[in-house]
């Protein structure tokens, strides 16, 4: 399976022209994801729609990601969404773009399982008798097709290697969802499978910093930290 793309849902209206979005990637804006549709499209929007996001490019002051199949209707062109702004855009794209890459391993919600669990889609290896899946509980709060990043890669005991997913919450204990991708002995062993270096994606990547974070190098890890302070 290919690397599976950001998304967003589409929330509700918001003025003439644009609709709230709910989105979990990279986000350094004063404004709350939105997207412009045009006016003549803001009121054929359908709450919970969900589009995939392309090409990251900069446009003035703006890096924007494009929202395929959406045409904004005041341009004739594709719509897009505004993730950074700011008189420095060009010169912050390569570190948006690095910010990213860290965030390349994402699910996809396919459907309820069960009372409390969602199956995920999901490209990366993986190690465990039951079905990719997410538990969050009985509520429905996320949408099929929708995605998430995975971030903090961790050994859990002796049995579980397991995500963080990023933006979603486990109603059943109040934290984090997770995504088990290895369950059985080994745990602390077999984890190497599924590192990556979390500044240059390369698998495989020493344990070098705390928190979890997967880096080559101690240039990685100097990149890493630095990409958090944007």
């Amino acid at each position: 399976m290919a690397a599976l793309p950001l998304t967003v849902v589409l929330e509700q209206a918001i003025g003439p022209n644009s609709w709230s979005v709910r989105y979990h990637g990279w986000y350094n804006n004063s404004r709350a994801p939105y997207v412009e549709v045009g006016a003549a499209n803001v009121n054929q929007m359908q709450r919970g729609a969900v589009y995939s996001l392309s090409r990251l490019h900069v446009a003035g002051r703006q890096v924007n990601w494009t929202v395929d199949s959406l045409v904004n209707s005041n341009t004739g062109r594709e719509a897009t969404m505004t993730i950074y702004f700011g008189a420095d855009a060009a010169q912050q794209l390569p570190n948006i773009q690095t910010a990213l890459q860290q965030q390349q391993r994402v699910i996809r919600m396919k459907q309820r399982w069960g009372a409390n669990s969602w199956l995920v889609d999901y490209s990366g290896p993986y190690q465990n008798s039951r079905p990719p899946h997410v538990e969050i509980g009985p509520l429905d709060t996320v949408e099929p097709g929708e995605t998430f990043p995975l971030e903090q890669l961790r050994a859990q005991g002796d049995q579980a290697v397991m995500w963080t997913v990023r933006g979603l919450q486990n109603q059943l204990t109040g934290g984090p969802a997770h995504f088990t991708v290895h369950y059985g002995p080994g745990a602390s062993t077999h984890w190497t499978l599924f590192r990556a270096c979390a500044a240059c994606g390369r698998p495989n990547a020493p344990f070098f910093s705390g928190n979890h974070v997967l880096v080559c190098s101690r240039a990685c890890e100097a990149q890493f930290y630095a990409d958090k302070t944007l």
